[in-house]
């Protein structure tokens, strides 16, 4: 496998998996079709696999591309909380919220 990692490899490969195209998955991924093809050559080069066959009707996973999705798909929920952390918005809300109203106010709308 190449000492590089290209994340957004990865990231193809999931959206054509998920899409079942690389027409959906390019949609999705706001790419064109023959950048996620390859993609998805490059993902199968460095890996030394078939990931994907190719049929008249789409995309179907090989065996080897089911087994890999679960590793990609904890490798995408790693790289959303890395973002979620570096941004400040973990995956809970916490604190406290205080709200004023006049009697009226909170008699009427506030439980």
């Amino acid at each position: 496998m190449n000492q590089t990692f290209d994340w957004s490899l990865v990231q193809s490969f999931l959206a054509a998996l998920d899409q079942g195209s690389l027409l959906g998955a390019a949609r999705v991924l706001n790419a064109s079709q023959p950048t996620i093809g390859r993609h998805i050559a490059e993902l199968e080069s460095q890996l030394g696999v078939v990931l994907f066959e190719r049929t008249g009707r789409g995309l179907l996973p090989t065996a080897t591309a089911l087994r890999l999705a679960e590793s990609a798909r904890g490798m995408e929920a790693s790289a959303h909380q890395l973002a979620r952390s570096v941004s400040g918005a973990e995956a809970g809300v916490s604190g406290t919220v205080r709200i004023t109203a006049s009697q009226p106010v909170a008699c009427v709308l506030l439980p």
